[in-house]
């Protein structure tokens, strides 16, 4: 199993577009993050927004890069499975659709908390709400 956790590096402060922020991707065995180096962090919001664009539209390779950041991914599709890999060292295989699905309840999750709320005018919460229903769309025609 696969999970997402996104954070914001001003927790106690109100959600700005630019916030900064951590990425990380976990298993039982393997721990990919932005967090291990605070060169790492990015602008959280623009980045969910690219990882999503990235993952929904993969053919074969998808090279994430954050947004305002050195923190990159590479993302390899075979077929169902998606091969993970950072900094060439730490690999992870996993099923695409358990991929995008752990990757919107990550989303889910680190939006519930309202102090992740971005105003209802900001053009960055409405591209992320757009790449979100896209990446809806997509799981629900992978189902």
């Amino acid at each position: 199993m696969i999970t997402f956790e996104f954070t914001r590096a001003n927790k106690d402060m109100p959600a700005s577009e630019f916030d900064q922020g951590d990425i990380t991707l976990k298993t039982d065995n393997i721990k990919i993050s932005s967090s291990a180096d605070p060169r790492l962090t990015s602008m959280i919001y623009l980045s969910m927004t690219l990882l999503i664009d990235g993952l929904v539209k993969i053919q074969k390779k998808f090279e994430y890069i954050a947004v305002d950041s050195s923190f990159r991914i590479v993302f390899t599709r075979k077929r169902d499975i998606i091969r993970i890999v950072k900094f060439n060292s730490q690999d992870i295989n996993v099923i695409y659709l358990e991929l995008l699905i752990a990757l919107d309840e990550g989303i889910e999750l680190f939006l519930s908390d309202p102090k992740n709320t971005l105003p209802m005018t900001s053009f960055v919460l409405l591209d992320l709400v757009s790449s979100r229903r896209e990446l809806k769309k997509k799981i629900e025609f992978l189902l």
